[in-house]
């Protein structure tokens, strides 16, 4: 998804200037006054601004999003622009894994998503005469879910 679906609530937005209420429409309800005081907030200083907050998408529903940016300034200490990054964080926790998401893309991509945390779990052991069979695990899933796609089965 691109910024402006995730913050203004459509991507048609992109690339174009639009007001503080256009620019966060797509902003969860909740969040809405709290981040217009963190924008104007950051609109008085030069520095690196973080800021995570919920967005509303019509396609994903809600949403977690991290923002990064600084706005710029002219010789006259005139605001010339703001630049940043968004990125939907909605399925990444605390620590940086990803966030497991149940039947989100079937089972296969289920058992998947397991065989690699336990791949990883026993990786950390330092038991090696477990990898082999945790390897072979990931590979006969891998096979089988490539298997489905090449017989036409979707993915979720």
């Amino acid at each position: 998804m691109s910024a402006a679906e995730l913050l203004a609530g459509d991507a048609s937005l992109a690339e174009r200037e639009l007001s503080m209420t256009e620019a966060l429409a797509g902003v969860h309800t909740d969040d809405v006054a709290w981040l217009r005081s963190q924008i104007l907030q950051a609109g008085s200083a030069p520095d690196v601004r973080i800021r995570e907050h919920r967005v509303n998408s019509n396609a994903h529903g809600v949403r977690r999003v991290l923002c990064r940016g600084r706005t710029y300034y002219d010789g006259a200490g005139q605001r010339t622009f703001t630049l940043g990054i968004v990125i939907d964080i909605t399925d990444v926790e605390a620590d940086g894994r990803r966030r497991f998401t149940r039947g989100a893309n079937g089972p296969l991509d289920d058992a998947a998503e397991h065989g690699v945390a336990a791949y990883e779990a026993i990786e950390a052991t330092g038991l090696r005469h477990l990898l082999e069979p945790a390897r072979a695990l990931l590979m006969a899933i891998g096979r089988e879910i490539a298997r489905g796609l090449s017989k036409g089965r979707r993915r979720h």
